[in-house]
C-alpha cells in the first residue's frame, strides 16, 4: 500500500484521527445577572492533552449596549496564582441570542511554571504548557445598572 500522507502509531492515524476528549464542560449553562466576576472552581485532568479548541457559547445577550461580558480560562500554575490562556472576545449586552466564540489552543513549550503575565486582552491566547487545572472566569460590568443579563456556557475539545 502506497503511503496517504498519514502516520500510523499503535493503530492510531496521527495525522487525522489523534485521541481526543469531546465536548468538556468547562461552564455549565449559566445565566448571570447584575455586575458580578465570577471565579469558576479548579477543574482537574488536562495535563494530558497538547491541545483544546475552547468555545463560549452565549444564548442570551440581554439588549443594553453598555453592558459587556469578558470570560478567560485560567490555568493554575505550581506556586497557587493563576494565569490566563484565553480571553474570549469581550461580548456586548446588544440583545444577540445566539453567539459563540473558539479560541484554539497549543500548549506551547514556552513558559515555565511561574510564568505569570498581566491579563490577556480580549480576543487573545497564551500557548504555554497549561498543566492539570484549568477554571473559568467570568466579569460582568453594566455602567447604567440595568442589572445586565447573560446566558453563557464554555466548554472545550481536547486533544492529545
Amino acid at each position: 500500500m502506497g503511503d496517504r500522507g498519514a502516520s500510523i502509531w499503535r493503530g492510531h492515524n496521527t495525522k487525522n484521527g489523534m485521541p481526543h476528549q469531546q465536548n468538556i464542560e468547562l461552564l455549565a449553562t449559566t445565566v448571570a445577572a447584575g455586575v458580578q466576576t465570577v471565579v469558576g472552581p479548579d477543574l482537574l485532568g488536562f495535563a494530558l492533552f497538547t491541545s483544546g479548541t475552547f468555545t463560549l457559547e452565549i444564548t442570551d445577550a440581554q439588549d443594553d449596549v453598555d453592558d459587556t461580558l469578558n470570560v478567560v480560562v485560567q490555568r493554575k500554575l505550581p506556586n497557587g496564582g493563576y494565569e490566563d490562556i484565553v480571553a474570549f472576545t469581550e461580548v456586548l449586552g446588544n440583545g444577540a441570542d445566539a453567539l459563540t466564540f473558539v479560541a484554539d489552543v497549543f500548549a506551547g513549550a514556552s513558559g515555565g511554571d511561574e510564568h505569570i503575565v498581566a491579563a490577556l486582552t480580549a480576543g487573545t491566547i497564551l500557548d504555554v504548557p497549561w498543566g492539570d487545572i484549568l477554571r473559568v472566569n467570568y466579569v460582568i460590568v453594566d455602567p447604567g445598572g440595568a442589572d445586565a443579563t447573560f446566558t453563557l456556557a464554555v466548554h472545550a475539545h481536547m486533544r492529545v
